[in-house]
């Protein structure tokens, strides 16, 4: 779902440049200089090291993995909250095998996605290692 900061809640995971990060405590709360609510949560990177393969700079990182979010009510965020996660394997329409850790709704739209030629070869649970690296939100009938 996206939010805007002030919706923002602990234990929120947010997707912010390639990390997710978990925010774990209470915001500072300030007003910038145009009278509107600032809030600046710290949280942590569940997905460091994964981020870091991915390019994501090793120097923007401290050694605790860290990372703050901050805004106002007009910046948006990609956020998760306890969402049900699922491990799919599926065939594609060009017959090779897939697995990827999708949300309830996706994995509804895979069951029903005929059209695509993909076939849902199993699917279970996510564990909470694969739920912590998070859910794919890009086209899934490639």
């Amino acid at each position: 779902m996206k939010l805007n900061t002030l919706e923002l809640q602990v234990g929120d995971i947010v997707e912010c440049y390639g990390l997710r990060v978990k925010l774990n405590q209470a915001p500072t709360i300030y007003t910038d200089q145009n009278g509107r609510e600032v809030r600046n949560f710290a949280g942590d990177v569940l997905n460091a090291e994964q981020a870091i393969a991915d390019g994501f700079p090793t120097a923007y990182l401290n050694d605790d993995h860290v990372w703050h979010i901050q805004g106002n009510d007009l910046a948006m965020w990609f956020v998760q909250r306890d969402e049900k996660l699922f491990r799919v394997t599926y065939i594609t329409s060009g017959m090779r095998r897939r697995t990827k850790t999708v949300n309830e709704a996706t994995l509804r739209y895979m069951q029903t996605a005929r059209h695509t030629g993909m076939r849902i070869t199993s699917h279970r649970a996510a564990t909470p290692a694969e739920s912590a690296r998070g859910a794919f939100t890009g086209v899934i009938n490639q």
